[in-house]
């Protein structure tokens, strides 16, 4: 049979491993159960749509490429206009002699030759162009989103974030976890890259 000090020690020592379990079972359950949304492992939520539309470097990139596609539209529409006026010579020409003169109708076939030629070179450039714009502007844009994802990759790691999600993808969400206008205000001065046509 145990003496009492015994008994005392056995008691004592399961009392210190009773607490020292519980105490590592209420850490395991707050690390892991309580964590808190905002703490490390966190997740935050982003508006694409509002991100997007008012972002002043999408807007300023999207009024480029406008204006760039405007101003080839322009160049276009003057070619086109002076094929147009060619073309009406043409058919003038073409109901003028109609076959009468053999030598006279080889060189109205020679300028009709020339003319769709021209027509399909306007064709040609017009479409390499809009290409070219068009590449350009996914270039630029591209840049701007890789400008975009180092913001919010620099806001996760301050405030502890390890899922950012845009808003389209989930069907509910806390409006705490909206970054919107936190990222907004951090972007307010990005770069906008220049569309180039090659």
């Amino acid at each position: 049979m145990l003496s009492r000090r015994s008994k005392h020690k056995s008691f004592s020592f399961n009392l210190a491993l009773l607490f020292s379990l519980v105490a590592v079972s209420i850490s395991l359950h707050q690390k892991f159960f309580l964590r808190p949304t905002h703490a490390k492992g966190g997740i935050a939520v982003i508006d694409g749509d509002r991100l997007w539309g008012t972002l002043p470097a999408s807007i300023e990139l999207k009024n480029r490429f406008n204006s760039v596609l405007s101003k080839q539209q322009k160049l276009f529409a003057m070619t086109e206009g002076r094929l147009r006026e060619e073309n009406q010579e043409l058919i003038r020409l073409q109901q003028t002699y109609n076959g009468r003169d053999a030598s006279r109708q080889r060189e109205i076939d020679g300028r009709q030759k020339a003319f769709t030629e021209k027509v399909i070179a306007l064709q040609k450039k017009a479409e390499e162009t809009q290409k070219s714009v068009n590449e350009s502007y996914q270039k630029a844009m591209k840049m701007v989103k890789e400008q975009v994802a180092r913001h919010i990759h620099r806001l996760s790691n301050k405030r502890g974030y390890t899922l950012v999600i845009y808003k389209s993808q989930t069907p509910y969400f806390e409006e705490n976890l909206d970054i919107t206008d936190d990222l907004l205000s951090l972007l307010k001065d990005v770069k906008v890259p220049e569309i180039n046509i090659e």
